[in-house]
C-alpha cells in the first residue's frame, strides 16, 4: 500500500548525477563528493541509489543539478534497501530551496487538477 501524500516523478531511465552530500551527525559536517542515481522525487521525499553507506535517521544535505545548477536539498534517511554493493535510500525532504519547492509545487498542482479531471469524467 502506497503511504504517500503527494505525486511523485517516477525516473523512467534514472539518471546518474554527481553530488555534494553532506552528512550532519550532532554538529560534525563530513563532506563527500560522490554519484547517486536518482530513482523518484516529490515535494516530501526522493530515493536513490548509491554506493556511500548512510544510516536511517541520518542528517544530510544532498546538492544536485535538478532544477538550477545546484539544489540544496535537506532531508532524513528514512529507509534503506541494500543490493550487493549498491544501497537505495529513501529521504524525507525537511527543506530545499526555492528552485526545488517552485518545481515540485507546480507538478504536485498538474497531478492533482489531472487526478480530478480524470476522477470526474474530463479528458
Amino acid at each position: 500500500m502506497d503511504k504517500r501524500l503527494n505525486s511523485r516523478v517516477d525516473v523512467e531511465h534514472p539518471p546518474t548525477v554527481q553530488t555534494t552530500l553532506t552528512t550532519v551527525n550532532g554538529l560534525t559536517l563530513f563532506k563527500e563528493e560522490t554519484t547517486i542515481t536518482l530513482n523518484n522525487l516529490s515535494i516530501d521525499g526522493l530515493s536513490f541509489s548509491t554506493d556511500s553507506e548512510l544510516s536511517i535517521g541520518q542528517h544530510l544535505v544532498l546538492a544536485l543539478p535538478l532544477f538550477s545548477s545546484t539544489n540544496n536539498i535537506f532531508g532524513e534517511i528514512i529507509w534503506m534497501q541494500e543490493k550487493t554493493t549498491e544501497r537505495t535510500y529513501g529521504m524525507k525532504i525537511i527543506t530545499a530551496d526555492f528552485d526545488y519547492f517552485h518545481y515540485m509545487s507546480s507538478f504536485e498542482d498538474y497531478s492533482q487538477n489531472k487526478q480530478a479531471d480524470l476522477v470526474g469524467g474530463r479528458q
